[in-house]
C-alpha cells in the first residue's frame, strides 16, 4: 500500500484540509482520522512539531476528496 501525502495549510501547514468522505467531520491525516481503525501505518511524528505527512489507510480511495 502507497503512502498517502495528504494536503495541509496553515501557518506552519499544521492544519488538515482534506475532509475524509468515509468518516463525517474527519480530516484526512488529522488526529481522528490517525486514531481511525481504517489506518494501516503513519509516519513517525517530527520531534520538533509532532507532526506527520503521510498514512497509509486501507480506504483511501474511497476516503480522498473527488478532484
Amino acid at each position: 500500500m502507497e503512502k498517502y501525502y495528504f494536503k495541509t495549510a496553515g501557518f506552519s501547514f499544521d492544519t488538515c484540509v482534506e475532509p475524509c468522505q468515509i468518516k463525517e467531520g474527519t480530516m484526512i491525516g488529522s488526529v481522528s482520522c490517525q486514531k481511525c481503525e481504517n489506518l494501516i501505518d503513519k509516519d513517525k511524528p517530527c520531534n520538533y512539531t509532532g507532526q506527520i505527512d503521510w498514512i497509509k489507510c486501507k480506504k483511501i480511495e474511497k476516503a480522498k476528496p473527488k478532484t
